[in-house]
């Protein structure tokens, strides 16, 4: 997944509920504009925020972000933090199949 594809998700989220990123921050307990910051500069995102998005997005699409546009974790609590996450989620059949 690129971020470009992480983003498409979010926005199609923000469609199908009739949200601005704006409110979604407010949502999800972010400062005012925080994601569409994030957004502008290409950033990726770190664990302790992706997080936030679990009910929001699919546990597929968490996974596929969580393995490939988030960044790395470095130090122990981001890393068990990152490992408790990709835990609890219930990734497809299709999703671990694939990644054998």
């Amino acid at each position: 997944m690129t971020l470009e594809e992480f983003w498409e998700k979010v926005d199609e989220y923000l469609e199908v509920n009739d949200l601005k990123l704006n409110q979604l921050n407010t949502k999800l307990g972010f400062r005012h504009n925080d994601l569409g910051c994030l957004r502008l500069r290409k950033g990726r995102l770190g664990i302790k925020k992706l997080v936030k998005f679990k009910g929001i997005l699919s546990d597929d699409v968490l996974y596929e972000a969580a393995m490939t546009v988030c960044l790395e974790p470095s130090n122990p609590e981001t890393i068990e933090l990152m490992e408790n996450f990709i835990v609890s989620l219930k990734i497809s059949k299709e999703l671990r199949e694939s990644n054998v």
